[in-house]
């Protein structure tokens, strides 16, 4: 498909709805359907009182990881009964593309557009650069279709704000700021004065960069930073609560499920202060976060904070579910809550 208008449009009730995200998520069936939505490593926005929720497209079998048809997109007014609207990104737009993951959308009010991104990788080049690149898309209309910009290694030959003479001694980085940063899972975060960043996994996976976009959020500016410094955690979620910036990774396992590692700042640029493990549960909960990867973050109609995460299936992709976890927050403690059981 090459737009996001569907033939068929039918309405997917995952849940009854109840008074509030949590109740009508625990009322129904404990896990999102993945034969109703199929929208992995994705993220949701809000418009006009709905929700929209882009992801990645999984097919059957070893090869249903590798890109489908694009980037698929579904609305709801409650987080919970999913409408699907079609596919948003067709990646027939790009010649070679194998991977297209973790796709996010960013709405900028300044030229009234949908700024789309996403982690995209060629099939082998004439060198390296083929790989791990940042993709862009835009849209006039949040349902698209979006139509693809560019796509990059972003901040060559420039130095980070909190740049460090040994940093050079850093092979890896070294060869980012020679070349352009290789750019694998990520994240977009708009900040309450309208800025807008991308937070990637970047330097083999060793390091991530917290980087501020342009006014137009379709580009990254010079003003970046390096964090968690050879940390190695990836599928970022980041989200501020009052004046506290809040960051939930991964560590790098494959496809196996691992501890969530939560983060604080005062300063989105860091330094990020590691905190204790925030999933509350049973001990086999807090060693896989709910045997799930957090893929975004969300608030609901009544102030609530949410993480949808996903529950992958390697071998047969279509398969992978989601997991929904409320976010809880008292006298400075900040702690997972699964929304339903298995």
């Amino acid at each position: 498909m090459k737009s996001c208008i569907a033939l068929i449009i039918l309405f997917l009730p995952l849940f009854t709805y109840g008074e509030g995200v949590s109740s009508c998520l625990n009322d129904g069936e404990n896990n999102i359907n993945p034969s109703s939505v199929n929208a992995h490593g994705g993220g949701v926005i809000s418009s006009k009182g709905m929700y929209y929720w882009f992801g990645e497209v999984k097919g059957k079998g070893m090869d249903g990881n590798k890109v489908q048809q694009g980037v698929s997109l579904y609305e709801s007014s409650d987080l919970c009964n999913w409408k699907y609207k079609g596919v948003a990104y067709s990646s027939n737009q790009n010649d070679n593309v194998i991977y297209l993951e973790r796709p996010k959308v960013i709405y900028n009010k300044r030229n009234d557009e949908y700024i789309m991104w996403f982690h995209i990788d060629y099939r082998k080049g004439f060198n390296n650069e083929s790989y791990a690149r940042l993709g862009v898309a835009e849209s006039k209309n949040i349902e698209g279709p979006y139509k693809f910009i560019t796509s990059y290694r972003p901040n060559k030959d420039t130095k980070p704000v909190n740049f460090q003479k040994n940093d050079f001694n850093d092979i890896y980085f070294k060869s980012g700021y020679e070349s352009g940063f290789d750019s694998r899972d990520f994240t977009l975060f708009k900040d309450d004065d309208g800025k807008a960043y991308v937070i990637y996994n970047s330097e083999m996976n060793n390091t991530l960069h917290v980087a501020l976009l342009d006014d137009t959020y379709t580009r990254v500016t010079n003003e970046y930073s390096r964090v968690l410094i050879n940390g190695r955690n990836e599928a970022p979620v980041i989200f501020k609560i009052d004046k506290t910036y809040f960051m939930i990774t991964s560590g790098l396992t494959g496809w196996k499920a691992n501890q969530a590692r939560l983060f604080e700042s005062d300063n989105i640029f860091g330094p990020w202060i590691r905190k204790n493990n925030p999933i509350k549960g049973t001990p086999e909960d807090i060693a896989t976060t709910f045997n799930s990867q957090s893929a975004f973050s969300i608030e609901d109609k009544l102030g609530n904070l949410f993480i949808f995460g996903d529950r992958w299936s390697p071998h047969n992709p279509i398969e992978s579910k989601y997991v929904v976890s409320e976010i809880k927050y008292n006298n400075g403690n900040l702690s997972m809550e699964r929304i339903g059981n298995d």
